[in-house]
């Protein structure tokens, strides 16, 4: 779009129209912000096979039930319903922005004539699109995940999830989910600063964003966080019955004064022992360092509104 206000001589400010140069708000969206989108909408395919295949890679065998599952999670995830919502919006996007442009016609450097405005609300339709999509193909892969830590057993890991491979790549996968949606917000976050006037319904969009931005990086986590409990908790159960069985036979051997009772005790450490480890082990497919990462990105897109809210207050 610069390049078109450029062709058009919009580019720098001149008498009667905003020109582009003077529209940082919509440059952030031009330069950075879209080009992520469609990054992230060209990328995110990939990586949910990556994502499926860390999941299943442990399982050595697959038998006719398990095949017939990975199929319905591929058709699940190429169902037309997911991408249909994308074009709807996309039309609803490109029609309402065209209805806008009547008002602003002539006056600021995407409306300065009809080619820019159908150039722009193109792009904006692309953009609205891909991002419905890019949402719908995470709700997808979320419920065929669902559907995989049902059918495969998640192994209890007792090594930090970062060295333990397979399952952190959804927890990296769900974060990068975040850091795109993180991104999207800068469209928010700049707003206070940018935009010469504040829609009525801003707040609201501030407040939907800090919920569905943790909520998109939860959401694929936490069938898997409690699939993963749920193990843990079955090892743990064997192991306290293990201890408390050659607990009771211990008790048996030194009463009786057998020699037996030390091999009996070294075997209730070893069971001690790892039931220690995998008491420790994580529950959740990510490190704790993540959580630290999640917070920051998330809140990012809003710290130089913070920012000169802080200095604003130390200024009275």
């Amino acid at each position: 779009m610069g390049g078109l206000a450029a062709a058009f001589g919009y580019f720098r400010p001149r008498p009667g129209i905003v020109a582009s140069q003077s529209d940082i708000f919509n440059q952030l969206n031009f330069f950075i912000v879209f080009p992520v989108v469609m990054f992230y909408y060209l990328w995110q395919p990939a990586k949910i096979v990556k994502v499926y295949d860390a999941v299943c890679y442990h399982v050595q065998a697959r038998d006719e039930t398990a095949v017939s599952l990975l199929q319905a999670i591929r058709r699940l995830n190429a169902h037309p319903g997911w991408w249909l919502p994308g074009v709807f919006v996309c039309l609803l996007g490109m029609t309402v922005g065209v209805y806008d442009s009547f008002s602003r016609l002539g006056i600021w450097w995407y409306t300065a004539n009809w080619l820019m405005v159908a150039v722009l609300q193109l792009v904006r339709g692309i953009i609205f699109y891909a991002l419905i999509v890019v949402v719908a193909r995470h709700l997808a892969t979320t419920v065929g995940l669902n559907r995989l830590y049902a059918r495969f057993p998640i192994p209890v890991r007792v090594l930090p999830i970062t060295h333990a491979g397979g399952i952190q790549t959804v927890g990296q996968y769900a974060f990068s989910f975040t850091a795109a949606a993180a991104v999207v917000g800068i469209n928010l976050g700049t707003v206070p600063i940018l935009s010469t006037r504040i829609a009525v319904d801003y707040p609201f969009q501030v407040l939907a964003y800090f919920l569905l931005a943790p909520l998109g990086f939860f959401l694929p986590l936490l069938q898997a966080h409690s699939h993963m409990a749920q193990n843990r908790n079955r090892v743990l159960d064997g192991l306290a019955a293990q201890f408390q069985a050659e607990y009771t036979r211990l008790l048996r051997l030194v009463a009786d004064n057998d020699q037996e009772a030390a091999e009996s005790l070294a075997r209730l450490k070893i069971i001690q022992e790892t039931y220690e480890w995998t008491r420790k082990s994580p529950t959740w497919p990510f490190d704790t360092s993540t959580l630290y990462r999640l917070g920051a990105t998330i809140v990012a897109p809003f710290s130089f509104a913070l920012l000169q809210i802080v200095l604003e207050l130390l200024a009275r």
